[in-house]
């Protein structure tokens, strides 16, 4: 179930216009799960958890969530060359603890189409198309990860019963007996959303009619509190813990040439090429913690380490 209430205004004095909204939205998402299964039947190719010999696995989930946001986004121009645009959502989820569901992600951009504000380049035979632009973006993302599409119910550890998808070779129900077992990863209640800065300037330029466009963007972000699982001592009863963790820091540049040797009436042939080179950097991780361990496997394990290069 989705609801969006929008209201929009377009206005225009002189050599300036206004285009904005104001909006709200509130969303219910609901799954629900069922499993059958067995691996002895009764019935050769007869697939039906009738034919199932012994007691058949299964399970049942359901989950259910919801967000709402209240969320405006204003555009300001100057006869049609500048442009500055802003946008603001404050936002709320239900996965996440009362006193963190809360969060907000707000961005800026101007740009200028020099070509047009320039009274010299308006006619210009060879350079048809010149604009400049820069923004800055907060974003906030939840990432619990699970096997539901939500992340609903991902705060606590539950126990669950022992017998379920595949969960038969647990031996319960051992006759009128039940069992219930617990996940070996530790759920973190106070989990955050992981939040993300990103600054951005760029330009694009058309030459001769725009049969050579070239544009080139650079661009650096930060990444905070990204959700991690960490492996922790097997004798806290736990193999793993669910945190949020460090500084990642990403920076590079983008550049793009197309080229329209070929434009008739009938045909039209275009080649472009692109360059791109970034470089991501882990800065920092938990307080005074220099290396974070990820996973474990039969010959060694993977981490990531404080300073190391992505």
């Amino acid at each position: 179930m989705n609801n969006d209430l929008i209201a929009a205004v377009s206005k225009e004095w002189g050599d300036i216009s206004l285009k904005g909204l104001a909006g709200w939205n509130l969303a219910q998402r609901y799954q629900t799960d069922q499993w059958l299964e067995g691996d002895n039947l009764q019935f050769m190719d007869f697939y039906n958890i009738s034919s199932v010999l012994g007691v058949p696995g299964y399970s049942q989930t359901t989950y259910k969530q919801r967000d709402g946001a209240f969320y405006g986004d204003l555009t300001l121009g100057f006869r049609e060359f500048l442009f500055l645009h802003g946008s603001d959502r404050m936002e709320w989820n239900s996965t996440l603890d009362p006193t963190q569901y809360r969060y907000n992600y707000y961005g800026v951009d101007a740009s200028l189409i020099f070509t047009q504000a320039i009274d010299a380049l308006k006619n210009s035979k060879v350079l048809t198309y010149g604009k400049l632009r820069g923004g800055f973006t907060h974003v906030a993302n939840i990432n619990l990860g699970g096997n539901n599409a939500y992340g609903a119910y991902l705060l606590v550890n539950p126990f669950v019963p022992a017998t379920g998808y595949q969960q038969t070779s647990s031996g319960f129900p051992f006759g009128s007996l039940g069992g219930y077992s617990q996940s070996s990863t530790y759920l973190n209640p106070l989990i955050k959303p992981e939040i993300t800065d990103e600054f951005e300037v760029g330009g694009e330029l058309g030459f001769y009619n725009n049969r050579i466009n070239l544009s080139g963007a650079y661009y650096q972000s930060k990444s905070k509190g990204q959700t991690l699982t960490a492996s922790i001592p097997a004798p806290t009863g736990f193999t793993s813990k669910v945190v949020n963790a460090g500084l990642v820091t990403n920076r590079g540049y983008e550049l793009d040439l197309n080229v329209t040797p070929i434009k008739t009436k009938d045909v039209t042939w275009s080649v472009g090429v692109s360059y791109a080179h970034y470089m991501n950097k882990i800065n920092e991780l938990l307080p005074g913690v220099d290396e974070l361990q990820l996973s474990n496997f039969a010959n060694g394990s993977a981490g990531v380490a404080g300073g190391s290069m992505l």
